[in-house]
């Protein structure tokens, strides 16, 4: 006889109910492999995980790559060097997730120590290949501002030299100008001198010749400044012609000297780097950090905010995984019996063994209750008998 056959009848409906509620509350395999291991991973946690340091290395690569390919100058050699590091970098940051997800199973507190340690130095990884992903992203635009700027630069040098050249050409032109007035004063002068010397005195003079001869001639003398004067004039023309050519030289050389070109050049490049510095949101971030227009910011204050405005996002992004694959693990702690040790695993029991060890418990059970329904019953039909005989008597 089965325990299933001792079962009353007036307990067969209860008892199924009992068993259709107990087959709904089944665990299933997965939860039975979960609460047996004591944890429980999310996988999809774990996906999504994976997923993104997959695509964090995949970009790192690209970036390694492009680093390698702009400044590996076309070298093969050199271009593969450089992207030896960046493989290996993707190899730990690969282990990244799995090393997460052991911290959160492993019972043993030194490997756990261990692999803290180790999620740390590779976030580490991480945030390095991170902070060259984000420099490269503002390194063109940067470029950009350094090129303008420097273009600024030269024509603003360009500028000064033509300033100088013209002052120069100006300061020639005042010299000879000066030189050539100077020679006027001095011509002027011997004019003056010149209206000064007195006209030639002539007056008769009587000889007699060797025959007796009585001659009249006339004898006339000069002012001695005359010549010297006209010597002077001469000199002064002639000095004034040179000075006059070279003022003319002078003049044509200055009137040559176009400040138009020049200016144009300085405005189109101070334009040029303007727009430049705008179209970097790193000058823009860096200006509104420190109060200054974008045109005035200082290298220094852009490197500074280049360390918070990319390393930290960086630290962020590389824990982002990191915390996932964290949370993906779930502890099951099972509540164990006073008596039982803890690592002691449960003892499986068949159907077989229970019926032999609980088989008799039940027909016990069953007997013991039989008996009291049957004495519960008697006593009913004792007490209804005697409830009918005093109603004869009494009637």
């Amino acid at each position: 006889m089965s325990v299933s056959e001792l079962r009353p009848a007036h307990d067969a409906g209860s008892i199924a109910a009992a068993e259709e509620t107990s087959s709904k509350t089944t665990p299933s395999h997965r939860e039975l492999v979960d609460k047996a291991r004591g944890y429980s991973i999310n996988y999809l946690y774990v996906a999504i995980a994976y997923s993104g340091e997959i695509i964090l290395i995949i970009t790192s690569l690209i970036g390694a790559w492009l680093f390698a390919k702009i400044y590996g100058h076309n070298n093969t050699n050199t271009m593969a060097m450089m992207m030896l590091a960046p493989l290996s970098y993707a190899v730990v940051e690969m282990c990244r997730v799995p090393l997460a997800i052991c911290c959160r199973i492993q019972r043993n507190m030194v490997l756990k120590a261990v692999m803290v340690v180790g999620v740390v130095f590779a976030a580490g990884v991480t945030v390095k290949s991170l902070t060259q992903l984000g420099e490269q992203m503002f390194h063109p635009r940067l470029i950009d501002v350094v090129n303008a700027d420097e273009a600024m630069r030269v024509a603003q040098r360009e500028q000064e030299t033509f300033d100088k050249k013209l002052a120069e050409a100006d300061d020639v032109v005042e010299q000879h100008t000066k030189a050539l007035n100077a020679i006027d004063q001095r011509s002027m002068g011997f004019v003056a001198e010149m209206g000064k010397v007195q006209p030639p005195k002539c007056f008769p003079i009587r000889n007699t010749d060797r025959q007796g001869r009585v001659r009249t001639s006339l004898r006339c003398t000069n002012d001695l400044r005359g010549p010297i004067i006209e010597q002077n004039l001469k000199v002064t023309n002639s000095e004034r012609e040179a000075v006059q050519q070279k003022l003319d030289d002078a003049r044509r050389e200055r009137a040559s000297l176009d400040r138009k070109a020049v200016d144009q050049r300085v405005s189109d490049a101070t334009k040029a780097h303007r727009e430049a510095v705008l179209n970097s949101q790193l000058h823009s971030f860096t200006a509104m950090i420190y109060g200054k227009n974008p045109t005035e910011v200082a290298d220094s204050e852009i490197h500074t905010f280049l360390r918070y405005f990319v390393f930290f996002p960086a630290v962020f992004a590389s824990l982002a995984s990191t915390l996932l694959a964290l949370g993906s693990v779930t502890i099951i702690k099972t509540p164990k019996p006073r008596g039982v040790s803890a690592d002691e695993p449960p003892v499986p029991l068949s159907d077989q063994a229970g019926q032999y060890v609980l088989g008799g418990l039940a027909e016990h059970i069953i007997r013991e209750t039989t008996q009291a329904v049957h004495k519960s019953a008697r006593a009913e039909v004792a007490d209804a008998a005697a409830r009918a005989t005093a109603s004869v008597k009494i009637a």
